[in-house]
């Protein structure tokens, strides 16, 4: 299960908390994020790459081609 991190040296320190954050309310409603291209995209936006509604679009269409 691919789990999101970033590299320290490339995003604001409190990247790597919201990402633990939101696995842990995801693991503490028994779910899990493993699809690795919405992993990605959740750091993505996260680290403020993409926007909300970017993040929003990529990961519709994703789940709907997949």
């Amino acid at each position: 299960m691919p789990k999101a991190q970033v590299k320290p040296d490339t995003a604001p320190p409190d990247t790597q908390r919201t990402l633990d954050f939101v696995h842990g309310v995801l693991g503490a409603a028994g779910q899990t994020m493993t699809d690795p291209v919405l992993v990605d995209l959740l750091e993505r936006y996260v680290r403020g790459e993409i926007s909300e509604a970017e993040y929003d679009r990529a990961t519709v269409e994703h789940v709907l081609r997949s």
